[in-house]
């Protein structure tokens, strides 16, 4: 048995998702950020960094429990055991994890900063920057107008269906998305319908009343 510790954040929804698809049991353990659950001296026990996603599963690869911290980590963690959403070698799992890293290190991160300068720190009452809100708008714009160009020779990131996919689409889709962001990016709105569309993605996508 999984349990996921989660909250609202696209990063905890890859976990969702990605466990959803690989049809995994889990419980899903809500750590609250808003209130600072995350922070607790118990949720600390298990992670001290105080974030999420985390996962604890019972029955690891060597049939002892294990922890795994991070959204990439616990991607790559589900796929290996379930033996799915990743290719086992050659070329195509290269590309796999190369599309991977680009939702980590790149888009995800650009949406990141994003959403803290344009929402989260003028939400606090901090003077907006200009130029770090047109740096990472900029980025933004950078990484779908390649997602943009890709999506147009693939169906999916990595060819076939994979935990690329499920790494980009909390971004994109779901309880957070933008409507019109994907206006200028016909070509990622065929892919995010298509994905969004899965009944796995629609489960991963899980909320809290608060």
């Amino acid at each position: 048995m999984i349990d996921l510790y989660m909250f609202m954040t696209a990063n905890s929804w890859r976990a969702s998702i990605a466990l959803e698809e690989l049809e995994f049991p889990f419980a899903v353990k809500w750590i609250n950020l808003r209130e600072r659950e995350n922070m607790k001296p118990e949720f600390l026990a298990k992670n001290p960094l105080g974030r999420v996603p985390m996962i604890e599963d019972s029955d690891g690869p060597d049939g002892t429990p294990v922890s795994v911290y991070t959204s990439p980590a616990i991607l790559l963690y589900a796929a290996e055991k379930a033996g799915g959403l990743l290719p086992p070698g050659g070329n195509a799992r290269a590309v796999a994890l190369e599309w991977l890293m680009f939702a980590v290190t790149d888009l995800g991160m650009a949406f990141d900063f994003r959403f803290r300068y344009e929402t989260l720190l003028p939400r606090r009452g901090d003077t907006p920057d200009p130029y770090a809100i047109a740096d990472t708008g900029a980025l933004v714009e950078r990484y779908m107008t390649r997602a943009e160009q890709h999506l147009g020779e693939s169906e999916y990131f990595a060819g076939a269906y994979s935990i690329a996919d499920i790494a980009v689409i909390p971004f994109v889709a779901g309880p957070r998305a933008e409507p019109a962001f994907l206006d200028p990016y016909p070509n990622v709105r065929r892919w995010a319908d298509q994905v969004a569309a899965r009944p796995a993605v629609q489960r991963g996508f899980r909320t809290i009343e608060l």
